[in-house]
């Protein structure tokens, strides 16, 4: 309903004119309230907006160069950590005269800060007042952390009273550490590597070959080859018996494709005739720079840094727990002894490898040719062994900014002659012949020379343990590397003395390595622990299947450590399965640290129509596994590489299938929670005579050792 307004008086009048002013003088009405307040209201707001206008600007600034920082830091951290532990503020002058800290300044100026800035030798654990800091990393020796920091101007923040401030953003980096092979550091017992004494607790030996021998008799770093080491092998021939095996010669039966006239060691004509049989049969062995398989650059030692034919030497790492720690070598010298009575099971430590009766030695090598009562007094047969010890300044350098330890941080040991044969020819009661002096060659050998008396010692250095260093002791947490050699022998008054390559310094050396806290040597085998002892890269193991256990055999082959969880890493064997005598039938397991990792080997496939038999593999390891070795909350799958099968019974040799050739790569998919653990290789030999000699390789599939921490 509508409603007019009627003033109260005639306009006019007085009365009229009283009631107007009153109306003037009254208070505002609550519409005109409202429009003051919202002017208040919004100027308030404005500055508040403003305010907020200018952190979201300032704060997107702000986490623009802390990314910037970030990624800078990241750079600089990945490219110092190289250069840890050694060279953390100490300039590695051997490389390019930079230091972890000098490398990380170079990367993060090159990402646009720390323009002038000259970099501490040290610093706190985070320090975010100098505009680049690179530190060690508290409680982990090999780890660096970059911090870079700058500061910010800000600009619509300083109308609400911000100034100024810092900003600091920081990386780590760390490197994955090496591969423990052939060591137990999850039980303490890994300052021995190998057997040290007679009792044979850990069932292998580190093994090495002479530099002149095949690699198809067991390892794979020697010089020559028949054929290629990485070709997979095609299914075995079908079994043909042999009338008397026994009476096989050289290793016709035991290398895979040398041409059936021409078998390796039984050319008497000499090396050089045999090598032109190779050739004209296809088959040239392959040697030297030729041979593909060779130890990483730099991982040589004092006697094959400067020789450009040798692949180089068999590394160890050693990590010192404790002060005053020594290295000691059980057997260094190669001193060849008779040949066993049986392949069965059993074989000596150094010795020239037989025939497949176990009856017989080879009867030539490379053109030095036994005598007919199998003598080996050519000093051409033997090598030297060199053991090196030297301060690692950088895992990522190969070898350049490695020292050697003094004193006497390189001891090269002469050969020695134990065979009955021989010692009886010089009139040797006992000990051995000492081939360093006297240089009289088997009559058969071509030299001229007669079979004279002299040249007996009466205790060799085989079976004993001796220091390297000249007992020198090693720093606490640093790393060193062992290098072992076996260089050929070049005797004093040799009438021969220019040896051709390839063809002085044959048969196998075994020996055993212990790391001890103080400096006394080990005695049966064991000393207290000083620190951690493993093959660095690669390994040669030889088996001697003691009569308690000969059937079972377990080589603690990889200790993986938790920080290679999620990524996979590749096994490789190389010849395993070699069997002698009556023959064999060998297996060989990979046994996890728990049963849900699974080891994944190569699937045949097919080679010119015919499927290769890449990995013969049965449903059921048959051999016992040592309760504990792998328990979990899955069914361990016993699926087992056949490494040799039984050709049947009368002495007749196994297939040995992959014998000079590597077995893998074996895929060993680690979990993103992987907490590290110990690997296995389990062997079964179902018939005792499986004495193997073979190598193993592990490395990672693909990514970088070097990796971001946080």
């Amino acid at each position: 309903m509508h409603r007019s307004f009627t003033p109260p008086v005639t306009p006019g009048n007085a009365a009229w004119r009283k009631w107007r002013t009153s109306r003037r003088q009254s208070p505002p009405s609550g519409r005109s309230q409202q429009r003051g307040q919202t002017l208040v209201i919004f100027a308030l707001s404005l500055t508040v907006l403003i305010g907020f206008a200018g952190l979201a600007i300032d704060v997107l600034r702000t986490y623009d160069l802390y990314a910037h920082e970030e990624r800078a830091a990241e750079a600089g951290a990945l490219a110092g950590v190289i250069y840890m532990p050694n060279f953390y503020s100490a300039k590695a002058t051997a490389i390019d005269n930079n230091s972890a800290i000098t490398r990380a300044l170079i990367e993060v100026q090159k990402n646009g800060f720390g323009a002038g800035v000259t970099p501490p030798s040290s610093c706190m654990d985070k320090d975010t007042s100098a505009a680049v800091t690179a530190c060690k990393v508290t409680g982990n020796g090999t780890a660096l952390q970059v911090t870079v920091t700058q500061t910010i101007d800000v600009f619509l923040l300083s109308v609400v009273g911000v100034q100024s401030f810092n900003v600091s953003a920081t990386a780590g980096a760390d490197f994955l550490d090496p591969f423990v092979l052939g060591a137990l550091p999850s039980t303490g017992d890994s300052n021995v590597w190998g057997d040290g004494g007679s009792s044979n607790p850990k069932l292998f030996l580190a093994s090495i070959n002479g530099p002149a021998e095949f690699k198809e008799m067991g390892d794979p770093y020697v010089n020559c080859e028949d054929g290629n080491s990485l070709t997979p092998p095609l299914p075995p021939p079908p079994f043909v018996p042999q009338a008397n095996p026994n009476l096989l010669n050289a290793t016709q039966d035991l290398i895979r494709t040398f041409p059936a006239a021409v078998p390796p060691y039984t050319t008497d004509a000499g090396f050089a005739t045999n090598m032109t049989l190779y050739a004209q049969n296809g088959s040239a062995p392959l040697c030297g720079l030729s041979q593909p398989d060779k130890q990483p650059p730099g991982f040589t030692g004092e006697a094959t840094a400067n020789d450009p034919v040798h692949p180089g030497a068999y590394n160890f790492a050693i990590r010192p727990t404790g002060p005053n720690t020594t290295v000691w070598i059980y057997n260094p010298n190669f001193s060849a002894q008779d040949a066993a009575q049986s392949c069965n099971g059993s074989q000596n430590v150094d010795t020239f490898f037989q025939d497949n009766g176990c009856t017989n030695y080879y009867k030539s090598y490379g053109g030095l040719t036994l005598d007919s009562a199998q003598h080996f007094d050519d000093p051409r047969f033997h090598f030297d062994m060199t053991y090196s010890l030297y301060e690692v300044g950088s895992v990522f350098f190969r070898g350049a900014t490695d020292t050697l330890v003094t004193p006497n941080g390189s001891a090269t040991y002469h050969p020695m002659d134990e065979i009955r044969n021989d010692l009886s020819a010089h009139n040797c009661s006992g000990g051995a012949y000492d081939l360093t002096e006297v240089s009289t060659y088997t009559a058969a050998s071509g030299t001229g020379k007669t079979i004279l008396p002299g040249g007996c010692v009466a205790s060799p250095t085989s079976y004993t343990w001796v220091p390297i260093g000249g007992g020198a002791t090693l720093k606490q947490d640093q790393i060193y590397r062992l290098a072992v050699e076996a260089t050929t022998f070049n005797p004093n008054n040799d009438p021969n003395p220019t040896c051709a390559a390839f063809q002085c310094g044959w048969g196998r050396h075994s020996y055993a390595i212990a790391v001890c806290a103080g400096t006394s040597p080990p005695f049966g085998g064991t000393c207290p622990s000083g620190g951690l002892i493993s093959a660095w890269n690669n390994m040669d193991v030889y088996l001697n299947f003691p009569s308690a256990t000969k059937n079972n055999i377990y080589v603690p082959v990889a200790y993986i450590p938790k920080s290679y969880a999620g990524r996979t890493v590749n096994l490789f064997l190389y010849d395993p399965g070699d069997s002698h005598g009556n023959g064999d039938n060998a297996y060989f397991l990979i046994v996890p640290p728990d049963p849900c990792i699974v080891v994944k080997y190569p699937t045949p496939t097919l080679i010119a129509g015919v499927t290769n038999n890449w990995v013969r593999t049965v449903n059921n390891y048959p051999g016992t596994i040592p309760p504990g070795q792998s328990s979990g909350t899955c069914k361990l799958i016993t699926t087992a590489i056949q490494a040799a099968e039984r050709n049947g019974g009368g002495g007749q040799v196994s297939d040995d299938i992959y014998n000079g050739l590597w077995v893998g790569p074996d895929q060993i998919q680690l979990p993103s929670d992987f907490a590290g653990g110990q690997f296995w290789l389990d062997e079964f030999s179902a018939q005792g005579n499986n004495f193997d000699e073979f190598a193993v390789s592990v490395t990672l599939a693909g990514g970088s050792p070097v990796h971001l921490i946080f």
